[in-house]
């Protein structure tokens, strides 16, 4: 089999990550685990199932150019 290079564009406005304030509770669980990971973990979130305004898993609706 023949190996290929491919580029996709636009794989980052899929999800939208969940960015959190520096004095809250959330960030200071998050620096805990990346000092015990040795990588920060996050949250991110698409569109929902059946309404588009909800929060869910199901990927946003924007293009993503294959090369």
């Amino acid at each position: 089999a023949d190996l290929v290079p491919v580029y996709s564009f636009g794989e980052n406005e899929v999800y939208k990550q969940l960015i959190f304030d520096d004095d809250s509770w959330w960030r200071t669980v998050q620096k805990r685990l990346q000092k015990i990971l040795g990588f920060a973990p996050c949250l991110f979130h698409g569109c929902g199932l059946f309404f588009p305004e909800s929060w869910g898993l199901v990927p946003y609706c924007k293009p993503i150019t294959t090369v």
